[in-house]
């Protein structure tokens, strides 16, 4: 991101080259706020601030080069598997499997990773009263992982997770209906 106030030589053709295509103020009125002045002070923190998320992104992408160098050939299968899945992307299949592994033999089954999750639904009845059914506390990273997949899959008109969001949601509400998406 390049900083133009203060360069005495830009122009209004330079501020339309930058503005965003969804912006209601036009180019001249986006020139003419611009006139004013910035200290030494607020240059210097804007450099900072600039120099901070340079860094920032410097780390990100030196953390994903790793990620992907240290992915092995059993890692990639089992990537590209999830990624088959609507709502389910290549990151979201790297974090579920950091937080599970690709081994799958430490659950006994889908249940007790989805209760392991904190996905699965709530059971707590009694004497035939049906008491709280919330979510049991699981794996926050894999449970807002699920959860982001879940809502970003029921967008897909045509699968089946849709479709079960759309049945679910006109009478349980929408968390819930997220919810068992998630847990499916």
């Amino acid at each position: 991101m390049e900083l133009i106030i203060g360069k005495p030589d830009f122009t209004v053709d330079d501020v339309a080259k930058r503005i965003h295509g969804r912006m209601k103020s036009t180019a001249e009125e986006l020139f003419l706020s611009l006139e004013g002045s910035i200290t030494p002070t607020q240059r210097e923190l804007f450099a900072h601030v600039m120099a901070v998320i340079r860094q920032q992104t410097a780390q990100i992408e030196k953390t994903d080069a790793l990620i992907a160098r240290n992915l092995n050939e059993n890692y990639k299968a089992a990537v590209e598997a999830l990624d088959t899945i609507p709502g389910i992307g290549r990151i979201s299949s790297e974090q579920i499997l950091a937080e599970t592994s690709a081994d799958m033999s430490h659950f006994r089954n889908q249940h007790s990773l989805s209760k392991w999750a904190g996905v699965c639904p709530g059971n707590n009845e009694s004497a035939g009263k049906r008491k709280s059914g919330r979510t049991p506390p699981g794996n926050k990273m894999l449970k807002s992982t699920l959860t982001q997949c879940a809502q970003s899959a029921r967008k897909n008109k045509k699968s089946f997770f849709s479709a079960q969001y759309s049945r679910l949601v006109s009478h349980r509400g929408k968390n819930r209906a997220t919810m068992a998406v998630a847990h499916q």
